[in-house]
């Protein structure tokens, strides 16, 4: 009778307790400060071509390099090229944690670095135009959300591959290594590349500033109103534990 009754005793502690807690997702974070209110260069999906490189000569005034390539820009640039943003260090962050797959010079990057992740789900992200003599990650290291990786290069330097200082920000769908900055039909882009921007927000790195609707001076929708326990309503929930407990002890008696 003793094992009776702490059995169902165990089942009303378990009913009680609730389900087993779940635990959190990794975090996912920006990959740098000011990551959305500084995308004033190429956004995902732009087109990139000869007559954009007309229009815009002023990216590459000094050395020369000039960036020649076209296709729909398969990340999102953030600048940080003028003022006291040109001459600050940087930090570029791992967006969650995975496993660098690639440190090293890229044509059109500069400074690279690679890192894949396996949560929240399996995708490779680029960080371009990187300055490679102080990078903190070595290819193989396992990184985690928020860790610096590197520091965006100088504006107009070897470091940016001729560009202004900005970050180039990618997430590659699949576990694969994927330099491409630009992909040549909007149908492959779409199937090798997801928005940073959406990904980002969908993971809950942060909202996007820039799609915020500005806040109405007044709502006529009244919130709904809070339910407030009362001393019924806690007679309420207590009373079938009473009968449960009468219950035992008849079947005791």
């Amino acid at each position: 009778m003793t094992t009776y009754v702490i059995a169902v005793v165990n089942v009303v502690v378990l009913a009680l307790a609730g389900p087993a807690p779940v635990h959190a997702a990794a975090p996912v974070v920006l990959p740098v400060e000011r990551y959305f209110e500084n995308q004033t260069l190429k956004g995902f999906d732009v087109l990139v071509d000869r007559a954009y490189h007309e229009r815009r000569r002023d990216l590459f005034p000094h050395n020369g390099l000039r960036n020649q390539f076209t296709g729909f820009h398969a990340g999102a640039d953030v600048e940080f090229y003028s003022g006291q943003d040109a001459r600050s260090e940087i930090p570029v962050r791992a967006i969650a944690n995975g496993e660098v797959i690639y440190v090293g010079t890229v044509p059109g990057y500069g400074g690279l670095v690679v890192v894949r992740h396996h949560e929240p789900e399996v995708v490779t992200s680029l960080y371009g135009h990187v300055r490679l003599s102080d990078v903190r990650v070595r290819t193989g290291q396992r990184v985690t959300a928020g860790q610096t990786v590197a520091f965006l290069g100088k504006n107009f330097s070897a470091e940016t591959s001729g560009a202004r200082k900005h970050l180039h920000f990618g997430i590659h769908k699949g576990p694969a290594l994927d330099f491409d900055g630009y992909e040549q039909t909007r149908e492959h882009l779409r199937a090798e590349w997801y928005n940073p921007d959406d990904w980002l927000v969908r993971h809950g790195a942060g909202r996007d500033p820039r799609l915020t609707a500005a806040t109405p001076t007044s709502d006529p929708t009244p919130a709904p109103a809070l339910k407030v326990s009362s001393a019924s309503d806690d007679a309420e929930d207590t009373s079938w534990l009473s009968r449960i407990i009468d219950w035992i002890r008849n079947r005791l008696a």
